[in-house]
């Protein structure tokens, strides 16, 4: 208090020295001092700043201001022991309009003017002016209920908006989530797509080429093997040409065999490559007589 009692005279002299300044700080630095030297007991002080503060304060309608000082005067004055200055400086206050939107300078007053008629012994007055306190306090404590009621209202409201804009949020992220995970299958089931059209595409160009190569070339080659098998029928003198050629047809056809087998598509499960090295190995073994035993696949 005393350091804001020194900063408080440093303002006023600086308020001095420029003689006047801003009127607005003017009434709060009166207001100020003269609460401050109140505070101390030093009373002719603070009445000093009480009433410098009363005039600036009307210029600039600084009534707050103006009913604090009115109030610090009457205190002083219920203090100093001089009672009708102290009423007539409490009254002021209650016929300021600004009571109405300042009820605890309107208290402060009515609370003083209680207390002031009760030294008096004038039991009238004080009860009267101790009922316009009561009223005021509850009135006071009913708003302060309305604002804390009102308060937990919308704090409440608050709380459901903070709520409900986390639902949305979340949601927009479910949705992102799940947009972005329907899109990553998507793109996996249209490659599997593409890849199975793909593999049975091959398989039928497999599968052509091994018909085709059955068809053609197998059949021209057992048309080879026939008309060798009938001109060696009418001429013997050629006979171990056609003999060799029938051999070299044959040795074709066979492997023309093992060459279509091998292009078309359903021979690429092992169990079918297992069987036809079975096949091979059983026919070989028969021929240099070695017991031969199969394998099976499970």
């Amino acid at each position: 208090m005393i350091s804001a009692l020194i900063y408080g005279k440093k303002a006023y002299e600086l308020i001095k020295k420029n003689n006047g300044g801003n009127k607005w700080t003017e009434s709060d630095i009166f207001t100020f001092l003269g609460d401050a030297y109140a505070g101390k007991a030093y009373y002719d002080s603070a009445l000093f700043f009480y009433r410098a503060s009363i005039p600036v304060s009307d210029d600039v309608k600084m009534e707050l201001n103006k009913v604090d000082a009115y109030n610090g005067m009457a205190k002083i004055f219920k203090e100093k022991s001089v009672p009708d200055s102290a009423i007539l400086y409490a009254k002021k206050v209650l016929s300021e309009k600004i009571t109405k939107t300042y009820p605890q300078g309107f208290l402060k007053a009515a609370n003083l003017l209680a207390a002031v008629y009760e030294l008096q012994k004038n039991a009238d007055s004080s009860l009267k002016y101790l009922h316009i306190a009561i009223n005021v306090k509850d009135s006071l404590f009913n708003r302060e209920k309305t604002n804390a009621f009102q308060n937990v209202i919308f704090k409440d409201q608050e709380r459901q908006r903070d709520i409900e804009s986390t639902k949305a949020k979340l949601q927009r992220e479910y949705l992102t989530d799940f947009l972005i995970a329907l899109l990553v299958i998507a793109s996996i089931i249209t490659g599997i797509v593409i890849r199975n059209r793909r593999i049975k595409q091959l398989q039928n160009i497999r599968n052509s080429i091994a018909n085709d190569l059955h068809d053609d070339i197998g059949s021209a080659l057992s048309s080879i093997s026939i008309m060798s098998e009938l001109a060696k029928a009418k001429s013997t003198e050629v006979s171990p040409l056609l003999t060799s050629i029938g051999e070299s047809t044959n040795i074709i056809q066979e492997n023309m065999s093992d060459i279509v087998w091998t292009i078309k598509s359903g021979n690429d499960r092992f169990e079918n490559v297992l069987q036809r090295m079975n096949q091979f190995a059983s026919a070989s073994s028969m021929q240099k007589d070695i017991t031969f035993f199969y394998f099976r696949y499970y």
